[in-house]
């Protein structure tokens, strides 16, 4: 699951979706996207803690974070420790650069690459939304 909290046109016009949809889908995984949009820093915090993952090493930043969510449990294995408003003056950025992340895919991909490896190395099982056993 990749949460943040951005203008959509923002996160469109460089592509981030894309980006990482593209990445998964070659990982043969299925992602999820979250945009809290104007959740504020206290209901975040909140949020965080109701679904902390006991395995997770860092906290649950709804806000700007690659996770992994199994059992319920939110285990975020990438994450950007930022408020809010850091989040969307970063992707507002991003966007009036003309950041393409099609472009730079490989660090996304990286990204994906430690994700297969934490639930290879945990034993994860994954199912799909049909219930099937990747």
């Amino acid at each position: 699951m990749f949460s943040f909290t951005a203008n959509n046109n923002d996160i469109e016009k460089t592509k981030l979706i894309d980006a990482f949809h593209d990445s998964f889908r070659r990982a043969g995984l299925t992602a999820y996207y979250i945009n809290v949009g104007e959740m504020g820093n206290k209901e975040a915090q909140k949020l965080s803690q109701t679904y902390i993952h006991p395995k997770s090493e860092n906290m649950w930043n709804p806000f700007f974070s690659l996770s992994l969510v199994e059992n319920g449990g939110v285990n975020t294995l990438m994450t950007k420790e930022m408020t809010s408003k850091e989040a969307k003056d970063l992707f507002k950025k991003e966007a009036k650069d003309n950041v393409n992340h099609l472009e730079e895919i490989s660090s996304i991909d990286r990204d994906v690459k430690k994700i297969l490896e934490y639930i290879q190395v945990s034993q994860i099982s994954l199912t799909d939304q049909k219930g099937s056993t990747n």
